[in-house]
């Protein structure tokens, strides 16, 4: 998007100098809503010549960079919350239109938890070592893992060793977890009015994504109906999920063991249709969606899959991307497994420590261990599939990732569930 760069002016009178101060002043508090105790959804806008293909530069005239630089001037009437920082560019691009529709409100800070912009509360520790003796909680070490979660941690300590009584929290940058996000949000958007919005994660930690979803819609509806299924193995892990729920106020639904076929289809025989369920079982997906596939086709909307996998082995991504094209379903984000591990753990993970080759965001850029996302470059670790239901979905409304403008109506008219689906 085209910025005008502020222009020093000398003006020849102070009168003129200071009203000119307090326009500008003015503005900025006017358009921020500091005035108002809740600040509304914002609606999308969109400029012709803007596309999310287009990230907009930080300095003008300067040579392309993947390290972040600040910006010569700052206009004062920017909505800077419209833009995300891609770390490994070093660039900013639009938020997807999905995004912006997520309240931004202050709340009142917890030393030992974190809040998340949809309004969401979790101990600190389960993602943040620095607030668990510097320990992983859990087997998978995710402080290390993805670009947002850090930033959240280290943005949480700054604010305690502020001295801060209230956190505002601010929507996520672009990482391996932003298309996530903007589907599990989406989901929650285009959700009736007229039936619960059901979600379900399959390999779910402490609840991440479920309870993502259920707070944003708590968010926007507080008297919505909802149903929540979560399946996770490990029962340490399963406690801190069951903490989470019960201090966000989240009804749910537990089952602390292996995902299986079984398992899933008879939970879903207990409602009537699903709006999203978010895969995460570590290298079972392709048995476990195959061997549901006459459930999902009949009552999921949407699906999120985690997809894994060794380097050298058969990719279980190609595999179930297959197999749900033969199905007929909708591709809205296609984002492969990482394929140079050891270039992604030191550049981006650093190890899991503090490698002192860390954040050498050109070496990534260098050997190409990146993905090219509609938000720009992303170096992931493993792939992601994200796909719609033609029997629910229509096709010309699809929601994908490079929208520009706000997509929500794209459920079809009719989203009842045919009588002959073995799991009604």
């Amino acid at each position: 998007m085209a910025r005008a760069k502020l222009s020093w002016i000398r003006f020849s009178t102070a009168p003129f100098a200071l009203f000119a101060v307090i326009v500008v002043v003015g503005a900025v508090i006017f358009t921020s809503g500091v005035f108002e105790d809740s600040p509304p959804i914002v609606q999308p806008s969109v400029t012709k010549h803007v596309t999310v293909g287009a990230p907009r530069e930080r300095r003008e005239g300067s040579k392309e960079s993947p390290l972040m630089k600040l910006p010569v001037h700052v206009d004062p009437l920017a909505d800077v919350r419209k833009f995300a920082i891609n770390i490994l560019e070093g660039k900013e691009y639009p938020h997807h239109p999905v995004m912006l529709q997520v309240p931004v409100r202050g709340y009142p800070m917890e030393r030992n938890y974190i809040v998340e912009v949809n309004g969401l509360k979790y101990p600190a520790k389960f993602d943040c070592e620095m607030f668990n003796k510097n320990q992983p909680w859990g087997k998978h070490k995710y402080f290390w893992m993805a670009p947002s979660r850090w930033t959240a941690c280290y943005t949480h300590e700054a604010i305690i060793r502020s001295g801060f009584v209230l956190e505002v929290p601010e929507l996520p940058l672009i990482d391996d977890e932003y298309a996530e996000q903007t589907a599990i949000y989406q989901s929650v958007l285009r959700a009736r009015t007229d039936q619960p919005f059901v979600i379900g994660e399959i390999g779910a930690r402490w609840g991440t994504w479920g309870s993502r979803g259920v707070a944003f819609l708590k968010a926007l509806r507080p008297d919505a109906d909802y149903s929540v299924y979560f399946v996770e193995k490990d029962q340490a892990i399963c406690d801190g999920l069951e903490e989470v729920m019960q201090y966000n106020s989240i009804r749910y639904t537990l089952l602390c063991k292996s995902a299986n076929a079984a398992h899933f289809r008879q939970w879903a025989e207990t409602v009537d249709h699903i709006d999203v369920i978010d895969f995460d079982v570590q290298g079972a997906e392709v048995e476990l969606i195959e061997s549901t596939i006459d459930v999902l086709n009949c009552k999921a909307y949407r699906l999120i899959i985690g997809t894994h996998g060794q380097l050298g082995e058969p990719s279980a991504h190609e595999r179930v991307k297959k197999f749900l094209l033969q199905h007929g379903w909708l591709i809205i984000s296609d984002m492969p497994r990482q394929h140079d591990d050891q270039c992604m753990e030191k550049h981006l993970r650093g190890g899991y420590g503090h490698d002192p080759e860390r954040f050498d965001w050109e070496k990534v850029l260098e050997k190409g261990c990146y993905w090219q996302s509609p938000l720009g470059k992303i170096c992931q670790g493993d792939g992601e599939l994200i796909v719609d239901n033609p029997k629910f979905v229509n096709s010309a409304k699809v929601f994908s990732m490079a929208d520009t403008e706000l997509k929500i109506d794209d459920l079809s008219e009719s989203t009842a569930v045919p009588k002959t689906c073995p799991a009604r």
